[in-house]
């Protein structure tokens, strides 16, 4: 069963086929601002998922972020 894990920066690993880590930081300034493991998603689903944090991020904060996984 996939699974998301919140994890913190020293946790981030590289990502790999069903085991995907996605980053948050500011735009501005590149400091950490959250940190997910996507234990069980596929590549396809990953991406919708940080479709999702995309646009709640640009809703729900005052600075922009960059997501990358």
């Amino acid at each position: 069963m996939p699974k998301v894990h919140q994890i913190n920066e020293a946790d981030i690993k590289e990502s790999s086929m069903l085991d995907y880590y996605v980053t948050v930081r500011r735009e501005d300034t590149n400091e950490f601002v959250a940190g997910y493991r996507y234990e069980g998603y596929s590549g396809n689903a990953v991406m919708d998922e940080v479709k999702y944090l995309r646009n709640t991020y640009a809703k729900n904060v005052s600075y922009p972020v960059t997501i990358d996984w």
